[in-house]
């Protein structure tokens, strides 16, 4: 989620399921898990560590803190975009800051952690979501 005010934020329909579902199953399997998750109805799994974030720069900041790990599995749906200059305040309807909302671009965090010069994890694993061209690699 990133605000574009106290009361609004951009999302997508990401549910978290397939995220929690490969981390419980790497936690199954012996490893030691934290989990990164944005926001989801799911539960915290109770078999591995849970840190939970609203923004795409909470999660690389949390990923981050997270290493060294061995393996970096990216699942999330995280926002390409944020507003840039968010408002401290509601935003009223005749507000014409509303209609031309500016936006940055967020990190991208499957990048940034495959392409670390030092502390880079050994296996790095990414998903996408797309719409049309789709690549299995």
């Amino acid at each position: 989620r990133e605000p574009i005010d106290p009361v609004r934020y951009l999302s997508n329909h990401s549910s978290g399921r397939q995220g929690y579902a490969i981390a419980e199953a790497c936690a199954a399997l012996g490893a030691r898990v934290t989990l990164v998750s944005g926001p989801t109805a799911l539960p915290d799994p109770a078999n591995l560590t849970t840190v939970r974030v609203e923004t795409a720069l909470e999660m690389l900041a949390a990923v981050e803190s997270a290493l060294p790990a061995d393996v970096f599995i990216a699942v999330a749906a995280v926002a390409d975009w944020r507003p840039a200059a968010p408002s401290g305040t509601k935003l009223k309807r005749d507000k014409s800051s509303f209609a031309s909302l500016q936006l940055a671009e967020n990190p991208d965090i499957l990048k940034t952690i495959s392409c670390r010069p030092a502390g880079r994890p050994g296996l790095v694993i990414g998903f996408a979501a797309e719409t049309h061209d789709v690549e299995v690699l």
